[in-house]
């Protein structure tokens, strides 16, 4: 005998009309389950989010991580170029432009010519506010020491990739040069 609530279902649907036999059937589970759990996946979702080239450290050996505002100005002295990326942890777009802006430091970076630095707007603070950074992430581009602009821009707010990757071959192309004739007066 089908359960009462079961029954009434049937009676409204009209089964019971056609069959009555069908009102007296026992209920039992079906063989298969109606929804099934997704096959087996080779990768774990930690593996498909970060793939190998996102979380190699040797890129991240590259990119400076600025902790005061004295390691800023150092890091200014210290070489002609530098391309900082002012970004928090919080940030959304700052996640995911970072591995690309690692693998550009990997690629571009000339000790003494061209530095990479990521600077954490909550951390460093005084920074952030002398450059008026006010959205994340924020790209600004030095030259001796001074805020320059690169392809017409003083900086790139927002995760602009392509505008990023104009950027930085600009800079690298110069610092390349500028260690090329520094070798060569050697």
């Amino acid at each position: 005998m089908a359960p009462p609530l079961l029954k009434l279902q049937m009676e409204l649907s009209g089964l019971c009309s056609l069959s009555p036999a069908i009102a007296n059937l026992p209920l039992r589970a079906h063989p298969k389950p109606l929804i099934q759990s997704p096959p087996f996946r080779r990768f774990s979702i930690r593996t498909r989010l970060f793939p190998k080239t996102i979380t190699n450290f040797e890129m991240a050996d590259q990119v400076k991580h600025i902790s005061s505002h004295q390691e800023f100005d150092n890091l200014l002295a210290s070489n002609k170029y530098v391309i900082a990326d002012f970004h928090a942890d919080w940030c959304g777009p700052c996640k995911l432009i970072s591995p690309h802006f690692s693998k550009m430091a990997s690629t571009f970076s000339i000790p003494g010519f061209l530095a990479f630095a990521k600077v954490n707007v909550d951390h460093v603070q005084s920074v952030a506010q002398k450059y008026s950074v006010a959205a994340m992430p924020t790209f600004l581009f030095f030259k001796e020491g001074n805020q320059v602009a690169v392809n017409g821009q003083a900086m790139i707010q927002g995760a602009n990739l392509p505008s990023l990757n104009l950027a930085v071959e600009k800079m690298g192309k110069l610092a390349k040069e500028k260690a090329a004739a520094a070798a060569a007066a050697e």
